[in-house]
């Protein structure tokens, strides 16, 4: 008689897993948040440039980049490449840009998740 009562909750279980929807895909992109510079900051030559952000994520972060782009030239004046498996980061960390003329330069920071889904935000800054 046991072989049959097993069976039978066996058989109760697997139908209730049946009957369970998929897991809903994530199609959420990161979100982040520049702290600092602010968009069309100015500065001068020498001056030490605080880069800050926040990005969060619904559920896993996967990496983080952020460039600055010396839009004068094109050219990549610095990078910071970062992997996370949390929700959520802060970045701090300075740049001191090494110019001679003034200079147009782009800070762009791109998050990407576990599921392929991809976020950017852009910032532009002034060296005089």
């Amino acid at each position: 008689m046991k072989p049959i009562w097993f069976g039978l909750i066996l058989l109760f279980l697997l139908s209730l897993l049946a009957c369970r929807e998929p897991a809903a895909e994530d199609v959420a992109a990161p979100v982040i948040e520049i702290h600092q510079p602010e968009d069309a900051a100015t500065f001068q030559r020498g001056d030490t440039i605080l880069i800050s952000a926040t990005i969060s994520e619904n559920d896993q972060l996967h990496l983080v980049s952020f460039r600055v782009i010396d839009l004068k030239t094109g050219l990549q004046a610095w990078e910071a490449l970062f992997h996370y498996h949390d929700v959520a980061a802060d970045f701090s960390e300075t740049f001191v840009p090494e110019v001679t003329d003034s200079t147009s330069y782009q800070l762009r920071v791109i998050a990407l998740d576990h599921h392929g889904n991809e976020a950017m935000d852009i910032r532009h800054f002034f060296i005089q």
